[in-house]
């Protein structure tokens, strides 16, 4: 409760508007915490929230393989486009 309230308080001493937010939100490098918050979401969706193997060596392995798989199949998804003039 402590983070949130900081942040409420530095929120409203920017302004307490949607540009204050959005301020609140570089300063703190908010977007790129979202992205991973989403990254990892996603990827215990896909795969689970556990790892199978039980040596680390393989874990690493394992964990290593979803990463490329999810890596490819977001390629996949992405949108190919190009620059129009």
């Amino acid at each position: 409760m402590k983070q949130r309230n900081d942040a409420i308080r530095a929120i409203a001493g920017l302004g307490n508007d949607e540009e204050a937010r959005s301020i609140w939100k570089k300063l703190k490098e908010y977007h790129r915490r979202s992205l991973a918050e989403t990254g990892v979401s996603r990827f215990k969706m896909i795969f689970g929230s556990g790892l199978k193997a039980r040596e680390i060596r393989r874990r690493r392995a394992e964990a290593h393989a979803k990463a490329i798989a999810m890596n490819k199949m977001t390629r996949l998804g992405m949108p190919k486009g190009r620059w129009v003039n």
